[in-house]
């Protein structure tokens, strides 16, 4: 079951089921695809809260400038196990998640043409020719894994964790839900994704689980604030669908009591089950029920895969909502994007810099210095025009930075506990892709910035909105 605590050094037999719908995609590869979840609920469509939404007063402004940022109570830091498995005098052997293309392909999902094993490889014989970190060199261990397989995912994570007991698992898309659990609490492995996760992993991981993007909850904490502080939803008659399982959850931990605390009305919800066939029977009862709600405006808390289904569904049915999306569950990414409707009506917000060569704004300084490695190990330059290279370049190379800053840190005494120590100890730093990030005492999700982006028809994609500037997150 989702959220259900899991025991140290054993493990449930995970039930064989394919699902799409239910974890979120590194913002910023675009290159592949999302998402998995166990546990399943059927479409609902609960009662209308309200027929429509009132004019809450002083006009839509959607740079409305966000207020000053909650100061963060002092807290300890957590503390892993003092565990050295995967660390020799020499060496330090760590799993590298390669998500598996061809199953994507499979499902009906397009991927793009990049090679993200060899991107990530570049970063290993980049840390290696340096001559690794504090005397020891880096010894990969690369795993493709299957996001829609949960048996398979649960495999990897034994084979990283019990066969070749790694120190820790770099995760780049798709590696979501239980299986991270699997590494952190059942095996005490250490995982940097880019995924962010559900707050109470962080914590019941003991330092152990370390991510690049923001947790879930303060993605649509977030996001609230900025549906009220802007008044994008003054006049209008709103829709919220979600899906199942852990992203479920997180919607209705964070999202609803948001909303509803400030006063904002939902006519119409509708949640997505996780499953992939009872989904795609869902898309066009959503649809209809937002029609028949009067729905002016939905507001989209699902992946990819589900949001592509509703997006046909509604174009299907002549039914022309705005729509708004934010980070939560990669809904802010290009790969999102490359399957909405040209004439589709869409914002959001983003926590990346998701759009800026689009917009005409310049490749930032720390994204050209991870260009410039990668071209160094592979003797590829890559064309800074070229966004889908250049964004999954760039998110590898956060994740790399975020292990190279923790393991420097940690000093040459290395265990987990340490590397956890190490991380938190990072404090305030800019990460290539992310913008504005920090590692805290108690606080392992990056990311502390937003900004406003709406979708351009001619690329497909999401760009900043003009004078959009990414900009702290007000809410812890």
């Amino acid at each position: 079951m989702v959220g259900s605590p899991l025991r140290r050094g054993g493990g449930r037999a995970a039930r064989t089921r394919w699902y799409l719908g239910g974890a979120a995609v590194l913002a910023v590869v675009v290159v592949v695809v999302l998402v998995v979840v166990t546990g399943g609920s059927s479409g609902t469509s609960p009662d209308a809260t309200a027929t429509s939404a009132s004019p809450r007063g002083g006009g839509v402004n959607l740079l409305a400038p966000p207020g000053p940022a909650q100061a963060r109570p002092p807290e300890g830091p957590l503390q892993a196990p003092a565990d050295a498995t995967g660390v020799t005098g020499s060496t330090i052997r760590v799993g590298i998640q390669v998500l598996d293309a061809k199953v994507l392909t499979a499902a009906g999902l397009p991927t793009a043409s990049v090679d993200l094993a060899g991107i990530l490889r570049s970063f290993v014989d980049d840390m290696n020719a340096r001559g690794g970190v504090n005397g020891r060199r880096i010894e990969p261990v690369f795993r493709t894994t299957n996001p829609i397989d949960q048996t398979a995912m649960r495999a990897d994570c034994l084979a990283w964790s019990r066969d070749e007991k790694v120190f820790a698992v770099l995760t780049v898309a798709g590696f979501s839900g239980p299986p991270v659990r699997c590494l952190t609490e059942e095996n005490d492995t250490i995982v940097i994704a880019a995924d962010g996760q559900p707050e109470a992993w962080y914590q019941s991981a003991q330092g152990m689980l370390i991510t690049m993007a923001t947790a879930k909850e303060r993605v649509l904490r977030n996001f609230a604030e900025w549906l009220d502080r802007t008044n994008v939803l003054e006049g209008r008659t709103v829709g919220l669908v979600s899906s199942g399982g852990t992203d479920g959850d997180a919607v209705e931990a964070a999202l609803v009591p948001e909303l509803t605390g400030r006063g904002q009305p939902v006519a119409s919800r509708f949640t997505l089950s996780t499953d992939i066939a009872e989904q795609s029977r869902q898309y066009r009862v959503a649809i209809d029920g937002f029609r028949r709600a009067g729905v002016t405006t939905i507001v989209a808390t699902t992946s990819y895969y589900p949001t592509a289904g509703l997006m046909a569904a509604a174009e299907q049915a002549g039914f022309r909502p705005q729509w708004i999306f934010s980070p939560f569950a990669a809904g802010t990414t290009d790969l999102s994007a490359g399957r909405f409707p040209l004439d589709v009506d869409a914002i959001g917000t983003a926590n990346n810099r998701v759009g800026e060569t689009v917009a005409g704004l310049p490749l930032a300084a720390d994204e050209k210095a991870c260009l410039d490695v990668y071209a160094r190990q592979t003797g590829n330059p890559v064309d800074e025009n070229d966004r889908t290279k250049v964004s999954t370049v760039s998110g590898a190379c956060a994740l790399f930075k975020i292990f190279e800053t923790g393991l420097r840190n940690a000093g040459r005494d290395l265990d987990r506990r340490t590397f956890a120590d190490g991380v938190q100890r990072i404090g305030r730093v800019t990460l290539p892709a992310a913008g504005a990030s920090s590692f805290l005492p108690g606080k392992l999700d990056g990311a502390d910035t937003s900004r406003v982006v709406r979708f351009q028809p001619d690329c497909r994609c999401w760009v900043p909105e003009p004078n959009s500037r990414l900009e702290p997150m007000p809410l812890l």
